[in-house]
């Protein structure tokens, strides 16, 4: 019989040859289940990034504001891919109101920065009728709000384009916002005025919408900032986009399909079913600020 001597380099080839090694999970472990799918649908790999979308959801849950989300995009992970799920129901669907990106935008671990010529991101959610309507703004003029096509309706009535129930634009330099209201039912005022603070980038931070038949409200950082009285018409419902909206800023023009586009860098975004409290808006903003902070992106 033959002897076969094996060198110890040899020896270790066949030794591991002889096992199947499985290579770990690249997404984190994390101890919230939501938080978790979301990880793993996005394929969040950074572990900052990991903890910070997991305390985020745990904080939304302890205020109680996890359940009036409709969408939260928290934006991480630095690709379009990434950046297009939705953190409250994370399915590569449209009905679960991914995110559907148009035109240039340019994504990295900050957000997502529009070129304020051609950049949109569809939510997918049509049929907004009350809630809240919010970006995280790092950066540009932050445009974000509904879309349809314009209808006009009979003269008689008025003769006037029905415009998008909820949008806004505010300006980078002095704060300067358009916004409607949110009401099913109502045509909505194009309130144009600068926003109640002093200082300067006063379109950065968290920015949202809100609004029933009666008001509309522009808050800044958790707090009421402007407000405004709506008028009364009937409007389709929309679908509501970040980085663009439909609007008419000449008053009663007869303009169709004016848009608007934002060059903002979004680190955040969100929709809700119902329109929150002014303590509800402080949590959310510390939430956020406190999500922001832990990726080094806050303002």
């Amino acid at each position: 019989m033959a002897t076969y001597i094996l060198t110890a380099a040899q020896l270790n080839n066949r030794i591991l040859n002889s096992f199947v090694i499985t290579a770990a999970s690249s997404v984190p472990t994390v101890s919230d289940s939501n938080a978790q799918a979301f990880l793993n649908a996005a394929v969040i790999t950074d572990v900052t990034q990991a903890n910070a979308v997991n305390t985020l959801v745990i904080g939304l849950k302890a205020d109680g504001l996890w359940t009036n989300m409709q969408a939260l995009y928290p934006f991480v992970g630095g690709t379009a891919t990434q950046h297009k799920y939705n953190l409250k129901d994370p399915r590569d669907l449209n009905v679960a109101y991914r995110l559907t990106f148009f035109g240039g935008w340019t994504h990295n671990s900050n957000g997502a920065t529009g070129n304020g010529i051609n950049t949109q991101a569809d939510t997918n959610y049509n049929g907004f009728t009350y809630g809240q309507l919010g970006v995280y703004n790092r950066g540009g003029s932050a445009v974000f709000g509904a879309q349809y096509n314009y209808q006009l309706v009979p003269e008689e009535d008025y003769p006037l384009y029905g415009t998008p129930q909820i949008y806004s634009v505010i300006n980078s330099n002095s704060g300067y916002s358009y916004f409607t209201n949110t009401g099913p039912q109502n045509f909505g005022y194009e309130f144009q005025g600068r926003i109640n603070s002093t200082g300067t980038n006063l379109n950065l931070g968290l920015l949202s919408l809100s609004g029933t038949d009666s008001i509309t409200i522009l808050y800044r950082n958790g707090i009421q900032n402007v407000a405004a009285t709506p008028y009364e018409n009937t409007s389709p419902a929309p679908n509501i986009w970040l980085g663009s909206c439909n609007a008419e800023f000449s008053g009663w023009s007869y303009a169709p399909d004016l848009r608007i586009y934002g060059d903002s860098q979004l680190a955040f975004g969100f929709i809700t079913t119902s329109n929150l409290n002014s303590n509800q808006n402080t949590n959310l903003y510390n939430r956020v600020q406190t999500f922001q902070t832990a990726l080094s992106r806050q303002v």
